[in-house]
């Protein structure tokens, strides 16, 4: 045995559920399991609560809050999100519901293992590109695209992990676009800001079937604590080391936690629509950035809606804006209706679509540079 080896030790309420979990764990030769009776301290303890998890959650909780070095993981036949939250607040790394699903079970056991070696090696993690979606004003497609987006990247890339963040105060509807009832929101982290680390992150995440998590609005107007700067610079570091893309639905540009996102991001897509509503409206938060300090010169600008014979021509756009249009994505109000209506994402539901391969276009334009970017194929 060498010193790299990981010990894990299993208390489980059954002996069917402890053969299966000790059989995945055999799978990892840097883990072995802890010889019966030996009372030292696991490196990995995982901890079945049964269908009373809240009273054995009360029983093992000073071992949870003790295990600073080492890690638990907690596993239960009761599987409701208040469980789950309670679990990870008391202190466990992971929650996983029964029946196990082994392959998430793998996923947890690798994650485990990365985190021990980064800790001994000391090695930096990476550092994920922000790409911050801003609508100059409500209705302008900036949630359609940042939803769209983000799926895009991660059909187009399944090396890359994708995360989609809709920071909207209240009432975001990216749960709306794609069709699914969260279990929690951002408001979990703001109103426990201490217990932030990585596996508290992963677990409140809902995880999209394009392979893109997604971190919800809070969907209630009260009870819950104000995403602040200092708090978004925390959970934008964890997301940087987690994620390789980090997609933002910014909502209002000139709020200050939005203002300290526009200053760190990769990227900043300012989305108008080629009506001068719009255009104004675009104008005057690049200019108000640009007074307060920020670089509005960084912001890409993303003209939406296009027709071939747009209320406000794009010239006459990039005139206005004193910058170029970066990428124009054409109108098509049957298939973008009809695709958040169902719940479903364009770039899934439509893929074959104009506007679902512009998007993907758009994508590739951020991602893999400037020879990707064409403007031919608006209209001919």
């Amino acid at each position: 045995m060498t010193e790299d080896t990981l010990f894990a030790k299993i208390e489980t309420k059954g002996k069917s559920l402890a053969k299966q979990l000790e059989r995945v764990l055999r799978e990892f030769e840097e883990i072995k399991l802890q010889e019966p009776g030996d009372l030292s301290s696991p490196d990995l303890f995982i901890l079945d609560v049964g269908e009373d998890p809240e009273g054995e959650l009360d029983r093992f909780r000073p071992l949870l809050q003790s295990s600073l070095k080492n890690e638990v993981f907690i596993t239960s036949a009761v599987s409701e999100s208040q469980i789950i939250l309670m679990a990870m607040r008391a202190g466990a790394k992971e929650f996983l519901p029964q029946p196990i699903d082994e392959e998430d079970f793998k996923h947890a056991i690798a994650g485990f293992i990365a985190r021990r070696e980064q800790a001994c090696t000391g090695e930096e993690v990476g550092r994920g590109r922000i790409i911050n979606v801003m609508g100059g004003k409500g209705g302008a497609g900036a949630t359609t695209i940042a939803v769209n987006l983000a799926l895009a990247v991660a059909m187009r890339d399944s090396l890359s992990k994708v995360v989609l963040f809709d920071m909207h105060k209240r009432l975001g509807e990216i749960p709306v676009f794609l069709s699914f009832k969260p279990a929690f929101d951002w408001s979990e982290i703001t109103k426990d800001i201490d217990r932030l680390d990585d596996t508290f992150l992963m677990n409140i995440l809902y995880k999209h079937s394009s392979g893109a998590y997604v971190l919800p609005a809070p969907a209630r107007m009260n009870n819950y604590m104000p995403l602040m700067p200092d708090t978004l610079d925390l959970l934008m570091d964890k997301m940087q080391r987690l994620f390789d893309i980090v997609v933002v639905d910014s909502g209002n540009p000139l709020e200050d936690t939005a203002c300290k996102l526009f200053e760190r991001a990769w990227t900043n897509l300012m989305i108008s629509t080629p009506s001068m509503p719009y255009v104004v409206t675009a104008g005057r938060i690049l200019a108000s950035l640009k007074s307060a300090g920020y670089r509005s010169d960084s912001a890409k600008i993303v003209v939406n809606r296009i027709t071939k014979h747009p209320e406000v021509p794009l010239s006459d756009v990039e005139t206005y804006l004193s910058a170029p249009i970066f990428w124009s994505v054409p109108n098509d109000y049957k298939t973008v209706s009809a695709s958040i209506n169902r719940g479903a994402a364009i770039v899934q539901e439509a893929a074959k679509s104009a506007v679902a391969k512009n998007i993907q276009g758009l994508a590739d334009a951020l991602l893999h540079g400037e020879k990707k970017r064409k403007k031919k194929w608006l209209f001919k």
